[in-house]
C-alpha cells in the first residue's frame, strides 16, 4: 500500500518517500552510525541532521531510520562505506530498488495521462452531443418542410443519430454501453 491515513489526511508511506529521494538523487551521502552484526546484518542507528533523507522528506529521524532499515532489509537499498574507520556512508538503490522506484514513477505518469485523457474524452463527448443535436434539429426542420414520402427516411436517420449520441455519452462515462468503439 502506497498511502495511509494519518489523522484526517492521506500521507505517503515513509519508505516510499525515502525510495523517491534515493531515486531522484541517485545516491545519498550522509554521516550515519551503522551497526553491523556478526552475520553482516547492518542496522542504521543514527542519521545526520542534514541528511537528504531527512531534509527531502517530512520524516523525523526515528521514522527515517525505521524506513531506511526496512529498505535495507528488503534489499531495495544498499550502502557503501568508502572509508572503513568513519561513519561516512553512501546510500544507493539496488537493482530491485531501482525497478520498484522506476515502476512507481511510471505508474504515476500513466495515471496523470489517463486523467488528462478522461478530460479530453468528456470534451469530445460534449462536442459530439452538440453536433448530434444540431444534426437532429436540421433533420427536424427538413422534415417539417418536405412533408413528402421521404420523411420516414429522415426520421429514421435522426433517430439513429440520437441513439448513437446517447450510446457515446453512456459509453464514455464508464456505464456499460455498446462496445463498438
Amino acid at each position: 500500500m502506497e498511502r495511509t491515513v494519518e489523522g484526517d489526511k492521506w500521507v505517503t508511506r515513509g519508505w516510499i518517500s525515502v525510495l523517491e529521494v534515493l531515486y531522484k538523487t541517485d545516491v545519498v551521502v550522509s554521516l550515519a552510525h551503522i551497526r553491523t552484526s556478526d552475520t553482516d546484518y547492518a542496522v542504521v542507528e543514527q542519521l545526520s541532521s542534514d541528511s537528504e533523507i531527512l531534509t527531502e522528506t517530512e520524516l523525523t529521524e526515528n521514522q527515517a531510520i525505521i524506513e531506511l532499515n526496512h529498505l535495507l532489509e528488503e534489499g531495495l537499498v544498499d550502502y557503501i562505506r568508502p572509508f572503513e574507520d568513519t561513519d561516512f556512508v553512501v546510500y544507493r538503490l539496488t537493482d530491485a530498488g531501482y525497478q520498484v522506484a522506476h515502476e512507481r514513477k511510471r505508474t504515476e505518469m500513466e495515471e496523470r495521462w489517463r486523467s488528462e485523457s478522461r478530460k479530453i474524452d468528456v470534451v469530445l463527448t460534449i462536442a459530439t452531443g452538440f453536433l448530434a443535436a444540431g444534426a437532429f434539429v436540421q433533420v427536424y426542420l427538413a422534415y417539417r418542410e418536405l412533408q413528402s414520402p421521404s420523411q420516414w427516411l429522415l426520421l429514421t436517420g435522426a433517430t439513429l443519430v440520437v441513439i448513437l449520441t446517447i450510446s457515446l455519452i453512456v459509453g464514455r462515462r464508464g456505464v456499460r454501453g455498446p462496445s463498438f468503439w
